[in-house]
């Protein structure tokens, strides 16, 4: 089988739960996903025997499917490896393969999933195309089950983006991606909720292969700093490398949200499965299953064969010496088996070493070409930071900075022009940072990750945002010519007001008044400078 893609999970028991064996565990997932639902038997106890079976096709269409399973051991390293095989999309002479052992021993309970393609004699494996790889859905039963944990290089994987917004988690990323033992992380920034589905359909189709987090403007801001050769598009994503080796991999916001993920995820999940190959492409688990059935039959033959002598009966010992020859060639068998293999694999390095050469030369190439590209085509720009501070009477360019780096998720009337220019506020850098951070306020309103559980508005703009933001006001609420405003033949209302200073002399007294509109998911910013009345 040419290997495709391999998954390998540390699987244990969660403190708490009524669960006494993952290794069973498993082995109940693995019978539930291979078997039709009102076909299942109880648990998975039917595969601790060796045997095959025909499947039925997942869906009308599909192709018929066969599995096969083999069962090792000696009760202290145990492993079941499952099979399940089925001929490639209009491709007869070749088959999709996926391989998976649950295994238990010292170390723990595994599971271990690899995919590939197989191909008959005669046929080039090149000739056999695979159209694309996703993430087996037993993996995602056996990560909702709430009484298993898994993880892999000790890094917990659930199958959930974790969100990285602050400088206290920031430092943790920043820690993690210095890290060389470790998973690939996508750094994903989403941007609307296209975005946002794309991040979590890629931790869920990546896990095992990839961490995922996502940040913020803030936290991209801080990435950057730190690590400058790490820029992640605004709304789109990076792949960091273990130590950040090499060059991310980056795709665009349009990219990222294209099919809610899905062409960044095949893109993604072939590359990513590419490296998973070389970094864990032997399954050791089943050899040591392997190994200890076969020491488990060396002391049982040994047994016999003592007995057989004390009892002086030669035809019992012949039996018995017979017995093991034939089990010292079904191991000869699998050692000649496995040597094959190795030697597979060792040609396969000798061409690659042979090939270095050229691959460094190729390698050299591209880098030089990529950076011609990159110093002669400017960086995505910063629109936060090109952000002019307000001028004393004039509010124009700062209020269509804003806009712009915000997507349009604040918008300033020409009320907010004229009071402005006649407020006379004497902390000009002042407020255009408070008209920053509402703003950036704004597109995480609109356009972060959706959340079941948000505090009222007002803590929220204090907690995430630092703004003390008034949602009432007991004078405005009788005086409407105050209050309201129209904009674009809309009438709005004006109550909430970022406080920027409270308590001083009232020429300082600094406010924003905005109203909040959903149907355009934006904030209207209808006064900037002091307080009303």
């Amino acid at each position: 089988m040419q290997t495709l893609y391999v998954a390998d999970f540390n699987v244990g028991a969660v403190v708490g739960q009524p669960l006494s064996d993952p290794f069973e565990a498993l082995l109940g997932h693995c019978a539930t996903w291979l078997l039709p639902e009102g076909d299942r038997l109880s648990g998975g106890g039917w595969l601790r025997r060796p045997g095959t079976r025909e499947l039925p096709p997942r869906w009308p269409g599909s192709a018929e499917r066969v599995v096969a399973w083999e069962v090792e051991g000696d009760g202290t390293e145990d492993a079941v490896r499952i099979e399940v095989s089925q001929p490639l999309e209009g491709q007869s002479a070749a088959r999709f393969v996926t391989r998976i052992t649950v295994s238990r021993g010292p170390q723990g309970a595994a599971l271990r999933v690899a995919m590939g393609k197989e191909v008959l004699d005669g046929w080039l494996v090149a000739q056999a195309e695979v159209k694309k790889v996703v993430r087996p859905g037993l993996i995602g039963d056996v990560l909702r089950n709430p009484a298993l944990e898994l993880s892999v290089l000790g890094q917990k994987a659930h199958g959930r983006y974790e969100r990285i917004r602050d400088e206290a988690t920031t430092h943790v990323l920043l820690g993690a991606l210095a890290e060389r033992t470790r998973l690939p992380i996508a750094v994903v920034w989403p941007r609307s909720d296209d975005g946002w589905k794309a991040a979590s359909r890629l931790a869920e189709q990546l896990v095992g292969l990839a961490q995922v987090v996502t940040i913020n403007y803030f936290v991209a801001s801080l990435v950057r700093r730190a690590v400058p050769q790490i820029a992640v598009p605004s709304g789109g994503a990076a792949l960091i490398w273990p130590g950040m080796a090499g060059a991310p991999a980056t795709c665009s916001r349009d990219e990222l949200e294209e099919g809610r993920g899905e062409e960044i995820r095949a893109r993604w999940m072939e590359l990513l499965g590419e490296v998973s190959v070389t970094a864990r492409g032997t399954d050791t688990a089943w050899a040591r299953a392997r190994r200890a059935t076969q020491r488990a039959a060396a002391l049982r033959a040994e047994a016999h064969l003592v007995r057989a002598r004390q009892s002086g009966d030669k035809q019992q010992e012949i039996g018995a010496l017979r017995s093991r020859i034939d089990q010292l060639k079904q191991e000869l068998a699998q050692w000649v088996d496995e040597a094959g293999h190795l030697e597979l694999e060792r040609d396969k390095y000798k061409d690659e070493a042979a090939n270095a050469g050229q691959l460094r030369q190729e390698v050299r190439y591209w880098r030089e070409e990529y950076e011609k590209a990159r110093t002669s085509v400017a960086a995505e720009p910063d629109l936060w930071e090109k952000i002019p501070p307000l001028q004393a009477r004039d509010a124009a360019a700062t209020y269509r900075a804003i806009e712009a780096a915000a997507d349009q998720r604040v918008v300033f009337t020409e009320a907010a022009e004229r009071t402005w220019k006649t407020s006379r506020y004497p902390h000009q850098q002042e407020m255009t940072d408070y008209l920053v951070r509402l703003a950036r306020a704004a597109v995480d309103l609109y356009c972060g990750e959706p959340s079941q559980s948000m505090p009222q508005l007002d803590t929220w703009f204090r907690e995430e945002h630092g703004l003390t933001v008034a949602m009432s006001d007991q004078f405005l609420k009788t005086h409407r010519d105050l209050r309201d405003f129209k904009y674009n033949g809309k009438t709005y209302n004006s109550t909430p007001h970022v406080k920027v200073r409270d308590a001083t002399s009232p020429s300082e007294v600094g406010r924003i008044y905005f109203a909040l509109d959903s149907d355009a998911s934006r904030f209207v910013i209808d006064h900037v400078g002091l307080k009303k009345y």
